[in-house]
């Protein structure tokens, strides 16, 4: 099965697979289509072979260090994790931020 290697080798995207797979089967099943609900979404994925590991996070110490790297330039990318670091905010406002969106000058005095 073409799904198979994704259930081996990268276990968060497979989870997200199964979701959707059962999300489609759900709604077919509204819509009146022939589908079979007791047939589970794991059997066109195989066994998972894989084990999420967990990164740690920067140590604490470190992050000034890391802090005035970002700094050096002005990327979008330097700007949003600059803006991550002294929020604390989550990534999910950060996703889709346009440069447009950032003061520069705000975020060049911190450095």
């Amino acid at each position: 099965m073409f799904l198979a290697p994704i259930g081996h080798t990268k276990a968060a995207s497979a989870e997200k697979i199964l979701n959707r797979f059962n999300l489609c089967f759900k709604h077919a099943a509204v819509l009146s289509l022939d589908v079979d609900l007791q047939v589970t979404a794991k059997a066109l994925l195989g066994k998972q072979r894989y084990r999420t590991t967990n990164r740690p996070a920067m140590d604490w110490r470190n992050i000034s260090a890391f802090y005035k790297i970002l700094c050096e330039t002005t990327s979008i990318t330097h700007l949003a994790s600059r803006f991550l670091i002294l929020t604390g905010r989550s990534t999910d406002s950060l996703r889709h931020i346009h440069k447009e969106q950032i003061d520069g000058a705000i975020l060049d005095n911190s450095c």
